[in-house]
């Protein structure tokens, strides 16, 4: 069922303030409630709605038992509210790095060791220091039995808040691709580094050959885990408020349930979406077939070089040290355009398909 002819049937439960078993399952049901298949769309709606229940369910317990909860929600919502300030006022100031050492300097190639080299420093200080001062003001004016009492802004600012799930999942996205170029730009600088010793051991020896591979490891890596994870959580903050103006006119607001009510919503969710979703699924597709065709590129492109500009085993390394993180970035670069060719071919396939199932 579309989520327009959802909202009556939702509201109708919602009057009461109460939310029975009957219509949980009214709502799960192929004829009345969400159809025959379970879109991204009704997943949310019912996640809110479980929410909602328990801040029904939170709201109908006395003050004394509501402060801790409502106490560890304002904490998590000011050190959130402080790092995503951060990272604000950190990106700036990462451009800005960048934007001076390029003028200072008259070359556009002098902004990047600047990035790769304070970026991570500035943002991991930035944003700690951001993060710190939320922390500090949750203990400083923390909720009080008053605030639950007289429903003052602050308390309800606690009571609705909670962590954007598309964000978060946009978050563990970009730290595993992080962690993915964290392995292969290490195991490449670390073979790089043995390499290099190898062919140059009277000069560099085993100590310099390791201070070269923390000095192009560490950093880099850093900056890149960070702005992978930043781009993760801003895709999923983008889709999240696509999805927002979809369901803007959905009911909201706490309720209570049955217990039975809220497991069975609590079950429905833990099942999962099974609609088609051709956004989606052409993305997955086109990122396989994009990592599938770089990677045979890369692979091919690494064994030719190695034959035609190695001479001998300190050579082949130090090459292979060099071009295989940059190979596995040209694979993950394959894999982003494939999904996102996949993406447009699904999203004009989506326009085909029909809403109500």
């Amino acid at each position: 069922m579309s989520i327009q002819r959802m909202n009556p049937l939702l509201q109708s439960f919602r009057n009461d303030g109460h939310i029975s078993l009957n219509e949980a399952k009214t709502l799960a049901c192929p004829n009345n409630g969400i159809g025959k298949h379970f879109d991204s769309d009704e997943f949310e709606v019912v996640r809110r709605l479980v929410s909602d229940i328990d801040k029904g369910t939170l709201a109908a317990k006395p003050v004394d038992e509501q402060l801790k909860t409502l106490n560890d929600k304002h904490q998590a919502r000011l050190v959130d509210r402080g790092v995503r300030i951060g990272a604000s006022v950190a990106g700036g100031l990462i451009a800005a790095i960048g934007l001076i050492s390029a003028v200072s300097s008259a070359s556009l190639g002098a902004a990047i060791p600047a990035i790769l080299f304070g970026g991570p420093v500035a943002m991991g200080v930035i944003i700690g220091i951001a993060a710190l001062g939320g922390l500090i003001h949750s203990k400083v004016s923390p909720v009080k039995a008053e605030d639950i009492q007289n429903n003052t802004e602050k308390a309800q600012a606690a009571m609705n808040f909670e962590k954007d799930p598309q964000t978060e999942a946009g978050l563990q996205k970009g730290g595993i691709a992080g962690g993915i170029f964290s392995g292969l730009w290490g195991g490449g600088t670390l073979v790089g580094a043995a390499g290099y010793a190898m062919q140059n051991l009277t000069s560099v020896g085993f100590g310099g050959a390791i201070a070269l591979y923390g000095l192009f490891t560490v950093l880099p890596v850093g900056a890149a885990v960070g702005a992978l994870c930043g781009v993760g959580a801003l895709v999923g903050h983008l889709v999240s408020r696509s999805q927002d103006k979809r369901l803007e006119e959905t009911p909201s607001g706490a309720v209570t349930a049955d217990a039975e009510a809220k497991k069975f919503l609590e079950d429905l969710l833990k099942k999962g979406t099974d609609a088609e979703e051709p956004v989606r699924d052409n993305a997955k597709s086109g990122a396989k077939i994009g990592g599938i065709v770089g990677g045979i590129g890369a692979t091919g492109a690494l064994a030719l070089g190695t034959a035609t500009i190695a001479t001998n085993a300190g050579a082949a390394l130090t090459f292979l040290g060099i071009a295989a993180p940059f190979a596995g970035l040209g694979v993950m670069a394959a894999a982003g355009i494939g999904a996102g060719i996949g993406a447009l071919v699904g999203w004009n396939k989506s326009k085909d398909i029909e809403t109500i199932d």
